[in-house]
């Protein structure tokens, strides 16, 4: 693309997306299932949940062919 045209393109994809997503998607929110337990707080814990991935209503399992490099073995 034509730097000339890069300012009205991003306009236009600027545009085209708010109009998919509705105004909470365009903010940053974290949600959370609970606060961990004091007897969660170790090394092990830190790791599983480094290494499992987001997941939810906005995400694809990790049962998805998408995502076949996934493996529940390491739980």
């Amino acid at each position: 693309m034509p730097q000339a045209h890069f300012e009205t393109f991003c306009q236009a994809f600027d545009a085209q997306v708010r109009e998919q997503l509705a105004e909470g998607d365009l903010t940053g929110r974290l949600y959370s299932d609970g606060v961990l337990a004091v007897e969660e707080f170790h090394a092990d814990m830190a790791r599983a949940l480094r290494h499992a991935g987001p997941w939810g209503q906005h995400f694809l399992s990790r049962s998805s062919t998408v995502c076949s490099s996934w493996s529940t073995s390491a739980w």
